[in-house]
C-alpha cells in the first residue's frame, strides 16, 4: 500500500518552481471520522491539480496517508499571504464543506485546531536541467526529507512509500 499521494506541485509546468523564495510553511494533522478514511482520501487525492492550478503562491503542496485513519497536508508558500491565500482557496472551501462528515472532530476541532505554521529558517534550493525542467529526484528528496522531520514529531508513525 503507498502511503503518500496528492502531491502538488503549485506551479504551471512552464515556470520553475522557485522554493528558494519560500518563508512559511504549514502542517495539518487530520484524523478520519470512523469508517471514513478512504472518502477523505479522495477528495485529498485530486486536491493536487487544484492547488497547482489555482494557488500560484503555494510553492509546493503535499497530502499524506500517515496510517489508516490518519492524513496531513503539508504546504509551502513563498509568504504569509500566499498562506493566507490558501486557506480562503477552494482546497480548503472543499474540505471545510466536507469536513463534517468526514473528519474526527469536523472543521474546527479536526482540521483549524490542528494547523502548525512554522516559519522557513533555510532550504536547499532545487536544481533545474538545462531545458528547466524540474528536477524529479529533488522533490523526492524534499519529500524524503519532510517525512523524516515529521517522523521526529510523530514517532515511527510516518510511513511513506510502498509497503
Amino acid at each position: 500500500m503507498s502511503y503518500c499521494f496528492g502531491f502538488g506541485l503549485t506551479r504551471p509546468a512552464k515556470a520553475p518552481v522557485d522554493l528558494c523564495t519560500a518563508t512559511t510553511a504549514t502542517y495539518i494533522a487530520i484524523e478520519a471520522a470512523p469508517d471514513r478514511a478512504d472518502d477523505l482520501a479522495a477528495p485529498l487525492t485530486a486536491a493536487g491539480p487544484i492547488v497547482a492550478e489555482t494557488e500560484p503562491e503555494t510553492l509546493f503542496w503535499v497530502a499524506l496517508r500517515i496510517d489508516e485513519s490518519n492524513f496531513a497536508i503539508y504546504d509551502i508558500f513563498a509568504d504569509n499571504s500566499g498562506r493566507e491565500a490558501h486557506f480562503a482557496g477552494q482546497v480548503a472551501s472543499l474540505l471545510n464543506a466536507q469536513a463534517f462528515e468526514l473528519v474526527k472532530g469536523g472543521w474546527n476541532d479536526g482540521v483549524v485546531a490542528n494547523v502548525r505554521n512554522f516559519d522557513i529558517l533555510a532550504i536547499k534550493c532545487l536544481q533545474y536541467r538545462k531545458r528547466r525542467e524540474p528536477c524529479r529526484k529533488g522533490w523526492a528528496l524534499l519529500l524524503l526529507l519532510f517525512g523524516r522531520a515529521i517522523q521526529s514529531v510523530l514517532g515511527n508513525t510516518l510511513q511513506c512509500g510502498a509497503d
